[in-house]
């Protein structure tokens, strides 16, 4: 049985990738217009704040422009002198204004960075309220919001996670995949052999594939949900699909 307070998010990840600020901002802007279609609580963002009342006061357009302004400000500068770090690219948090905490949803990502010790990634932390969860927390939901995300980066893989799951699950290194309660792999990795039911496999254009572990919620809690995933980890990692970002 899944844990009510068991927290979840969406990630997507790709390697290292030099880009400029206006590839990265249309990029940014048009995967908030795809999350904006996917649920109601994706449509309004806001800077963070030092205080809710302060943070509701600098709500965030997502058209390009002012993508492109948010990132160039938002970029790593060294401690003296403070110089733009170029090769750690850019970087974006936002929160969406959620009522309380059970309806607030988080946004962070890092692109156009070519540091090798740092991935580029977006994440969404997903809400935890009964309603909203009773809204997101659905396969043709979080199929969507993966695919705007795995699309508008052009990324490597994506999951939808148990926070959770994240520190058991097994893998080869910090940047390679997770196999959870959905997964997408780029087409690059290679071909998906055959993997065991109750596992079904989604198309994502000519993009990759999804791999949905489960339709009813992955849990920690459940013993079958983390033999599953050990199962495909194994299968996949043979198939060398689990490789860490380069």
């Amino acid at each position: 049985m899944s844990d009510p307070f068991e927290p979840y998010y969406v990630g997507v990840y790709w390697g290292i990738r030099e880009e400029t600020v206006e590839t990265c901002a249309a990029r940014a802007s048009a995967m908030f217009n795809h999350l904006a279609e996917c649920d109601p609580i994706f449509q309004r963002w806001f800077m963070l704040g030092r205080s809710r009342k302060e943070a509701l006061k600098h709500e965030v357009k997502t058209d390009v422009k002012t993508m492109q302004a948010l990132l160039l400000k938002g970029r790593n500068r060294t401690d003296f002198g403070r110089q733009v770090i170029h090769e750690l690219g850019f970087s974006f948090y936002a929160w969406n204004g959620g009522e309380d905490d059970q309806d607030a949803v988080g946004i962070n990502f890092t692109c156009g960075c070519y540091a090798h010790q740092i991935a580029n990634h977006c994440l969404i932390r997903l809400p935890s309220g009964e309603d909203s969860r009773a809204r997101v927390m659905r396969i043709p939901v979080l199929i969507d919001i993966l695919k705007g995300m795995v699309t508008s980066w052009e990324a490597d893989w994506g999951v939808v996670n148990s926070s959770n799951f994240t520190d058991i699950a097994p893998r080869k290194s910090p940047k390679a995949p997770i196999i959870s309660w959905i997964t997408y792999l780029s087409e690059d990795r290679g071909i998906l052999p055959l993997l065991p039911a109750p596992v079904r496999v989604e198309d994502v254009d000519d993009h990759g594939n999804m791999i949905i572990l489960t339709e009813e919620r992955f849990t920690v809690n459940n013993p079958t949900h983390l033999e599953i995933a050990s199962r495909v980890t194994a299968i996949l990692d043979q198939t060398r699909l689990l490789e860490p970002l380069k």
